[in-house]
């Protein structure tokens, strides 16, 4: 069952959180709940929060909504990919991809140089993943830039 809980206090959300999981555990122990948050740090804050009030943190699963919503996805409909496309592990590896098409035109020349002595490619993975980042980061925090990069591909040059 899908339960939405909305508070500008995130420590209000997490009191309301540890009284519901002790008063209605789930009908099999080994069954995950499932607890969807905005990002990373704030899972690893609820777990040490549920880990004090419970003196323990186990089967809690925090998935940001875009995984969430994406397994459920794929759950559900058949033609869905296991993965998103837009997953910022799979985003790196295209970027890196891009990347390599790139770099003898102009606008990348400073990236070039940035790249030129690195034969482990490890500075080209590092700069994909922060790229990736930020993208992940855009899609939740400013979904009007990735609207108006859209509008702007699909217009046609006059």
């Amino acid at each position: 069952m899908f339960q939405l809980y909305t508070s500008n206090r995130l420590e209000d959300l997490a009191v309301l959180l540890a009284k519901i999981l002790a008063v209605s555990p789930p009908e099999n122990p080994f069954d995950d709940e499932h607890i969807l948050v905005q990002n990373p740090g704030m899972a690893q804050w609820l777990k040490m929060f549920l880990a004090e009030s419970h003196s323990i943190a186990a089967g809690l699963v925090f998935p940001l909504p875009s995984t969430f919503v994406w397994q459920t996805f794929a759950q559900t409909l058949d033609d869905i990919p296991a993965q998103s496309e837009f997953n910022k592990s799979f985003l790196v590896w295209r970027l890196m991809r891009l990347l390599d098409t790139r770099l003898h035109e102009p606008e990348f020349q400073a990236l070039s140089w940035y790249l030129e002595e690195d034969d482990t490619q490890i500075r080209r993975f590092q700069l994909c993943s922060s790229i990736a980042d930020i993208y992940d980061q855009y899609l939740v925090y400013r979904p009007d830039w990735i609207k108006s990069w859209e509008g702007a591909k699909r217009k046609t040059p006059s």
